[in-house]
């Protein structure tokens, strides 16, 4: 899970770019996992994708994204761009999700 970052603690990414990533199974970039916290702010998510849920994110903790861009991410199930588990907590602000499917 997580073809880039599997999170089991604290994390923040700023000004970056997730580019044409892809797993066979959950989140296309980022697993975000239980009890774990993830911030985003001004990061681009482009043409990723999962084979299962989470195009680019799969959230099971809390995530807090600011400022971001999601577009042309795929997942084969739930979530093109963020699926967020029922324990998540997902707080967007200022952010755009354009042609993202599931």
């Amino acid at each position: 899970m997580g073809s880039c970052v599997t999170n089991s603690g604290e994390i923040s990414v700023e000004k970056s770019q997730f580019k044409s990533n892809s797993t066979k199974n959950n989140a296309g970039c980022i697993y975000n996992g239980h009890d774990s916290s993830l911030r985003l702010a001004n990061v681009e998510f482009r043409d990723n994708d999962a084979e299962v849920d989470g195009g680019v994110i799969y959230n099971y903790g809390e995530m807090d994204v600011a400022d971001s861009k999601f577009e042309d991410n795929l997942a084969n199930d739930e979530g093109g761009a963020i699926n967020n588990r029922t324990s998540g907590e997902l707080k967007i602000t200022n952010s755009r999700f354009i042609s993202n499917e599931s």
